[in-house]
């Protein structure tokens, strides 16, 4: 996938994934759901499928940082531990 927007990252996304072999793939994901840009995904299905999923928890876990507000009410990583993996979603900018 390339990116669509921004400052070209996939070389961030390769390393990563590259330096810890647990990694399925990695991905950019906008607010609204939609992959900018990732590394190593065997089905693009899996690609707009994770990225949708990614929308989804940030819009879920935003109201949580919000009830911190000496921290600026900023999600900042959100995570979920299931059988067999892990998936992390981080904060990569603001319109990211």
């Amino acid at each position: 996938m390339t990116t669509q927007q921004g400052t070209d990252v996939s070389w961030a996304l390769r390393d990563l994934a590259e330096s810890i072999p647990e990694i399925r793939f990695t991905l950019v994901a906008s607010s609204d759901g939609k992959a900018i840009t990732s590394y190593g995904a065997e089905d693009p299905d899996d690609v707009d499928r994770f990225a949708a999923v990614v929308a989804g928890l940030q819009a879920l876990a935003q109201p949580v940082a919000e009830q911190f507000p000496a921290a600026a009410g900023q999600l900042r990583l959100a995570m979920i531990e299931v059988d067999g993996g892990h998936l992390f979603v981080v904060r990569a900018g603001q319109e990211i």
